[in-house]
């Protein structure tokens, strides 16, 4: 099985489940640590998570680095993989992550959740603030009268002072909102929104 074959039945798991609901978008290929990184699949709502695809025709030498980077950022993250990497993956991943396992024993493909998943326990705040644009986290600054003497400061000046200054909760809030009500140009952000779900 490719990615192509994968992809897709993602997209229908999540739309199966969030379908309605005005308040959720799902994205592809979605950049995280200045773009280095890019998670198969983000969905966007109250709470930010990814979902990591490895397939047959994958393998997991970058999984290391993208669990490291990924937990940065996501609250939640999945791995759906290819039955063939299953027994490895799981020893390359933090125990909060879920894992479904994906199989064509036949015509149809089987999917099977290993295992949940769980919250993360150790989110960057920094690393949040950077899904924000420098115009969005000046503006955020600008809102929350945290703005004086940062006017011409670079972007990761700008993340930093968000990072230190917003508890947490309310950073995480104000990006995840922000990125829902993103209008996207896929010429000029590294953000491709593929199916916004009931916006």
């Amino acid at each position: 099985m490719k990615d192509a074959d994968i992809r897709p039945i993602l997209h229908r798991q999540l739309d199966r489940h969030y379908g309605g609901r005005a308040d959720t978008v799902v994205i592809d290929e979605f950049g995280v640590h200045n773009g280095s990184f890019r998670i198969d699949v983000a969905v966007v709502n109250g709470v930010l998570s990814g979902y990591e695809i490895k397939s047959a025709k994958d393998n997991l030498n970058r999984l290391p680095g993208q669990a490291s980077a990924y937990g940065d950022v996501f609250d939640h993250v999945t791995l759906v993989a290819s039955e063939c990497h299953i027994e490895k993956a799981v020893l390359l991943l933090p125990e909060w992550w879920g894992v479904i396992a994906v199989s064509k024993p036949k015509r149809a493909i089987r999917w099977t959740q290993l295992r949940p998943g769980g919250d993360n326990p150790d989110v960057s705040p920094q690393k949040v603030a950077s899904l924000l644009w420098r115009d969005e986290a000046y503006g955020l600054l600008l809102q929350r009268g945290l703005a004086k003497g940062l006017s011409s400061a670079s972007r990761h000046r700008l993340w930093e002072a968000l990072a230190i200054n917003l508890p947490l909760a309310d950073l995480q809030a104000e990006v995840r909102t922000t990125i829902r009500h993103r209008r996207t140009n896929p010429d000029q952000t590294p953000y491709l929104v593929t199916s916004a779900v009931a916006q």
